[in-house]
């Protein structure tokens, strides 16, 4: 069974990203939006022409703060968008923040122009492999594929292979980078994703750009279809001894 999709990724000068992903079979489609400038993370997909524009937290001055999404926003309900966040953590204000704390109306600055050009290498590959946890593992193996051009951008590929028992999980990537060392994008051009299912069953999932386009995209790619409901959810200041996890607590956002 061979089912097919597309995936749309869009970055601004300003850091604002679009991750968007339709399925061709059902035509179903479903995005993420974060915004540092607006200090907002918009989730939308085409079951219900709703979009979920989450105000994300701004740092207290002199002390670290916790924050949450409303009770309500923490239950999975069928057909709506999930904001794939529960809990953040943001640093006293005084200090440096993560992208989840930035002070609202903040551009992110411009790249300095003395900055050599960004390459890729093994270490942003395998830190995005190393990001998905699998349940499960017994002993895993870590390969670095070189170097390889695709769509005319060097790219730098590895592989991870986890062994489930008597099963392996296979996953492989290959990412490019573009920008200055000093602020740039990482940004995966192939991957293949291959792992046991019920049975002797076994899923593999293979994504490739088919373009890549280095222009400023059009503002209106960053908002939800103009016929969509628009539902704002302010964050709630929580103490930090509920977030078990001092940073950020994310969840599958579609």
């Amino acid at each position: 069974d061979t089912q097919q999709g597309s995936d749309l990724t869009a970055v601004d000068l300003q850091g604002r990203r679009l991750f968007e992903t339709t399925s061709e079979a059902g035509g179903y489609t479903s995005a993420t939006v974060e915004d540092p400038v607006a200090g907002t993370r918009t989730v939308w997909n085409s079951n219900n022409k709703e979009a979920k524009v989450l105000m994300l937290p701004a740092p207290v001055a002199h002390r670290q703060s916790c924050w949450s999404i409303p009770a309500e926003e923490q239950h999975f309900v069928r057909g709506e968008a999930q904001l794939g966040i529960r809990l953040i953590t943001c640093q006293p204000a005084e200090r440096d923040q993560g992208s989840y704390c930035a002070v609202h109306g903040d551009a992110v600055a411009a790249p300095r122009d003395d900055s050599p050009e960004a390459k890729p290498d093994y270490g942003d590959c395998s830190r995005a492999l190393a990001s998905v946890i699998i349940s499960g593992k017994v002993f895993e193996k870590n390969e670095d594929l070189g170097v390889e051009t695709i769509l005319g951008h060097e790219t730098h590929g590895c592989r991870s292979t986890v062994v489930l028992g008597n099963r392996t999980h296979k996953r492989e990537a290959w990412y490019t980078k573009f920008g200055t060392a000093r602020r740039n994008v990482s940004l995966s051009l192939r991957s293949v994703d291959e792992f046991p299912g019920p049975g002797e069953w076994t899923t593999r999932i293979t994504s490739e750009a088919t373009n890549l386009t280095f222009a400023e995209p059009v503002a209106s790619v960053f908002l939800p279809p103009n016929d969509y409901a628009i539902k704002k959810i302010e964050m709630l200041e929580v103490p930090c001894k509920q977030a078990s996890n001092p940073s950020l607590h994310a969840a599958p956002s579609h």
